[in-house]
């Protein structure tokens, strides 16, 4: 199964070993964190439907209106995922440049 590097939007085949997650800071960004995780959970509970989307369809299990439904799903997370983690590093870059 393909897996997605959300650092760099590309599409890994064989088997990925996941990020190391840190433990659960305390305060109000732990919320933030808490959210981000479970946006990016989704984003890979849907790039995984899309997969099997795809091998349902290969298989003739699932008609090609649903598939392309599900797949369209994921690519519209990925490429918000994508947006979002840019926009992230971009505020981070930001931040370590000010104070120079």
């Amino acid at each position: 199964m393909s897996k997605v590097d959300l650092e760099s939007g590309r599409v890994l085949l064989g088997e990925v070993t996941p990020p190391r997650i840190a433990p659960e800071p305390t305060g109000d960004d732990g919320e933030f964190a808490q959210r981000m995780r479970a946006a990016f959970g989704q984003l890979e509970t849907a790039t995984r439907d899309a997969d099997t989307a795809a091998e349902d369809l290969v298989q003739g299990r699932l008609d090609i209106h649903e598939a392309m439904v599900t797949m369209e799903k994921a690519d519209l997370m990925l490429h918000l995922g994508v947006t979002v983690r840019d926009k992230l590093l971009d505020a981070y870059h930001k931040l370590m440049t000010a104070g120079n």
